[in-house]
């Protein structure tokens, strides 16, 4: 071995240096070619979705997935005047946060600062109804044989049904049941998991079911169906538990037609054109208010109370306005309104109505209440959230801050106390 032989003459390391370089130039290339395969399948599936899915994919919903990449789901901090069309079939519903607007030329969604976020002009009802939940919106006709489920930006899935639609009910976990006619029956009540699976069903026979409604652990289901024997109405309210077949509580009411069965805070409640029923878990009643003479003329059922409305006198256009706990059936609030009302409905604890271009927030417990000058005849209020509302007029709608009606109220009674 030479003196100099330890430092060698490099020869092999130059060699694995090669190596090493033509390795990360091929891998280089391939990632590059992978790179440019990506985009171009990327610009294919944009191109089909274009040309084959143009009633899903238009320039509303690209405009909506950039708004929704840059947002996520923040809460929108600046709330404008959203303006849409008018039209005498419009249904309203908030999903995820965004105002749903849906007729018989379609649907659309807007941001609580009033940009369109998406548009569906391939949604086709005579008179669509919106349910709404916390994921989705659902969509059909009474009578027709279509439910549709939407997102905020796009249809989810079709339910199809081969007789007439007669109701729907949703929980805000996205659980549906529906009440459709069936050939061998009158009436039956199919009941979806959140992925739309059909989890359970019962059949009625001659039995019309009028309502139907799950609570919202999705682990019950209530009916209520009507039949006519010795010429008077028999309303039969069934309670089931979905992991059983049979049902776990029938009720029967003789002489008296149903409006509408619903899960509340304080069990089951139960509308007919006589009275007010309240039930317990186990199906047991527990409490009625009968109506009298003065009967009903509007309600809404809220998250704990029930509100009723019905007319002072027939030559007036006087309104009594009812609110009753739904735990035990007492009155807690009374309001009459000498105009008449446009609405009258409950959420959170208050009272909203809107009369002669005056909406009123109360809060039912105290009875304290403020007023605002309402913009255009209001249609409806929809919670959106703590202490705000949208108010929706024909061909727009704008929030309503009633918590900060009331902290002014409350600051200036103790300025003056």
């Amino acid at each position: 071995m030479g003196v100099f032989s330890v430092f060698g003459s490099g020869k092999g390391k130059k060699e694995k240096a090669n190596d090493g370089a033509a390795y990360y130039r091929r891998l280089a290339a391939g990632f590059a070619a992978a790179k440019y395969v990506c985009l171009l399948l990327c610009l294919g599936l944009v191109l089909c979705g274009f040309s084959f899915r143009t009633d899903e994919i238009n320039a509303d919903n690209f405009n909506y997935l950039l708004n929704y990449l840059g947002e996520g789901e923040t809460k929108a901090t600046v709330y404008n005047t959203i303006y849409f069309d008018d039209n005498e079939t419009n249904g309203f519903a908030v999903v995820r946060g965004d105002f749903a607007v849906v007729n018989d030329s379609g649907s659309a969604v807007y941001t609580l600062a009033g940009d369109r976020r998406s548009v569906d002009s391939a949604l086709r009802f005579e008179d669509p109804q919106v349910l709404s939940g916390t994921k989705f919106m659902y969509i059909y006709d009474i009578g027709g044989t279509e439910l549709v489920i939407k997102s905020a930006l796009e249809t989810v899935s079709t339910l199809r049904f081969d007789y007439p639609i007669r109701g729907a009910a949703a929980t805000e976990g996205g659980y549906l049941a529906v009440i459709c006619e069936e050939k061998t029956s009158r009436s039956s009540v199919y009941v979806y998991d959140d992925s739309f699976r059909t989890i359970y069903d019962c059949a009625y026979g001659s039995l019309y079911t009028v309502s139907a409604d799950l609570d919202e652990t999705a682990r019950r289901l209530v009916t209520v169906s009507v039949s006519a024997e010795g010429g008077q109405f028999v309303s039969t309210l069934l309670l089931y538990s979905l992991d059983a077949e049979e049902p776990i509580a029938r009720q029967v009411i003789e002489g008296e037609y149903p409006y509408k069965a619903a899960f509340c805070e304080g069990g089951i409640l139960l509308l007919t054109d006589r009275g007010l029923r309240l039930y317990g878990a186990d199906g047991g009643e527990t409490a009625s208010v009968p109506f009298g003479d003065a009967g009903i003329s509007a309600f809404d059922i809220g998250d704990r109370y029930f509100v009723r409305q019905y007319p002072v006198s027939a030559l007036s256009s006087a309104v009594e306005v009812e609110v009753y706990d739904s735990v035990d059936g007492s009155l807690v609030l009374s309001r009459t309104f000498p105009e008449g009302t446009r609405l009258a409905k409950s959420g959170g604890g208050y009272l909203f109505t809107v009369s002669d271009g005056t909406f009123t927030a109360t809060e039912i417990e105290s009875g304290k209440e403020v007023t605002a000058q309402t913009d255009g005849e209001v249609l409806d209020v929809l919670e959106i959230e703590e202490g705000k509302l949208l108010a929706v007029s024909k061909g727009r709608a704008s929030v309503l801050d009633y918590g900060a009606l009331f902290a002014a109220e409350e600051e200036e009674s103790w300025a003056q106390s």
